[in-house]
């Protein structure tokens, strides 16, 4: 079957764009919505969710209070976000989130962050624009909750230009009552402004990496997310902070949440995450590149990183990865079969854009012959392997060995044939969890 196109949106009834310079991907997830004709009736709705993206306009200097108890869909000031921010003017179209019915292209609904004459483009007709509390352009990818196929999502994560994650709630049916509330500051929580460096209202750096999703041992979702443009990741900066960030989203009562830190790993002098994250057996991989301050033509340093995504670093109170007996260590750097790092740092000539994990074909090993005397026949066994699970990570053809940190001696087995030369880490298989559906008395 040929793809077939289906609709298109980027400006409102009046002309004025609905997106800004750039834009990330939509998520797409199943919502319930009550039915136009049937308000008692909730309908399920597949949608996409669009963020409003990157803006067309220069990163401002100067600072404004937050939205944050503006009315509407907007939630109350909290005190774990900052109450300062970039001032992004009036008018700002990437300052939104907008909710599309996937088949037809209707708009449900669109979240600005001023609704208000002549701020951000609302004109869509029916009550269609809400007021949210929404700061700063809506940069990142959105990742609904549940994400699992065929199940209705009551919440969606966005993050924003200046390091905040939103929550979105869907949980009622009814869209004029949708809210928008901000999950996580982390520039707010744990941003140390050291000589030199900006205020934390001018720290923020966006996240543009895709967030993902998961659950604790009682399900509530767990968001991890990182912070750090993608683009110009080799220039240093000695003033910039970014972090990867892993919390809890816990159910609060009265139809709240409240965000608990799990654990985050902050990056200084311009290092970032380069390309996506991967979560396996409860550990969170992810790549870095460390600019070089040299100022002449020398290369910076990739990482490869592996930390646990649930450990509680509250106790004690320390970033991961800061001692050899750190519990959120989650790489085992000389594969020895002991967790005892949180990164490789690579040979100074590579760049690595996100890692993969992946698992082996699983094959016949090993066939053994025996005789049933029962049966009266000869027979065969197999032994057959599980499959082999392995971190992939691409870091270019001219690769070498003989990283800093002694990281080339855990990733090994670089593939000379290829063009683009790859390291493999093998990994330990996935904790299995056992259920019990239902039981039952048997007497004979």
């Amino acid at each position: 079957m040929a793809p077939q196109f289906l609709w298109q949106l980027r400006t409102d009834n009046a002309g004025n764009d609905l997106f800004g310079g750039s834009v990330p991907s939509a998520a797409i997830a199943t919502i319930g919505v009550q039915d136009a004709l049937s308000p008692t009736q909730t309908d399920q709705v597949a949608v996409a969710i669009l963020a409003g993206g990157a803006s067309r306009s220069p990163t401002p200097t100067s600072i404004a209070p937050r939205r944050c108890g503006c009315g509407g869909a907007c939630a109350p000031c909290i005190a774990t976000a900052r109450s300062n921010i970039r001032d992004w003017g009036a008018s700002e179209a990437a300052r939104s989130v907008t909710i599309v019915e996937l088949a037809t292209g209707r708009i449900i609904r669109r979240f600005v962050g001023n609704l208000g004459a002549g701020g951000d483009p609302p004109l869509l007709g029916g009550g269609l624009g809400m007021q949210a509390a929404f700061d700063s352009p809506m940069t990142g990818t959105p990742i609904a909750f549940p994400n699992t196929p065929g199940v209705a999502a009551s919440r969606a994560y966005v993050g924003d230009a200046d390091g905040t994650m939103w929550r979105l709630d869907f949980s009622d049916p009814n869209p004029s009552n949708w809210k928008a509330s901000i999950a996580y500051d982390i520039y707010q929580t744990k941003y140390v402004q050291g000589p030199g460096m900006p205020v934390p209202a001018l720290a923020g750096q966006p996240i543009e990496v895709a967030p993902i999703l998961s659950t604790d041992n009682v399900e509530n979702p767990v968001v991890m997310f990182a912070t750090g443009e993608q683009r110009g990741f080799a220039n240093p900066d000695p003033n910039m902070a970014n972090f990867v960030v892993s919390f809890t989203d816990s159910p609060a009562g009265s139809g709240q949440f409240t965000a608990n830190l799990d654990v985050y790993v902050p990056m200084a002098n311009g290092e970032r995450t380069t390309g996506p994250l991967s979560l396996f057996n409860e550990t969170l991989y992810f790549a870095s590149y460390v600019p070089s301050t040299s100022t002449g033509c020398g290369t910076g340093t990739p990482c490869v990183w592996g930390v646990n995504y649930l450990v509680d670093t509250s106790n004690p109170l320390v970033p991961a990865g800061t001692g050899p007996s750190d519990p959120a260590n989650g790489l085992d750097s000389n594969q020895d079969g002991t967790i005892d790092s949180r990164f490789a740092a690579l040979a100074s000539d590579a760049v690595v854009f996100g890692v993969g994990i992946n698992r082996l074909p699983s094959c016949v090993a090993t066939t053994t012959p025996f005789n049933d005397g029962w049966l009266a026949g000869s027979y065969n066994t197999a032994t057959v392997p599980s499959g082999q699970y392995q971190l992939v990570v691409e870091t270019g053809r001219n690769t070498s060995a003989g990283g800093p940190l002694g990281g080339e001696a855990l990733l090994t087995g670089t593939q000379q044939g290829a063009a683009t030369n790859s390291l493999h880490v093998n990994l330990g298989a996935p904790k299995q969890t056992v259920r019990i559906d239902s039981w039952t008395t048997v007497t004979e």
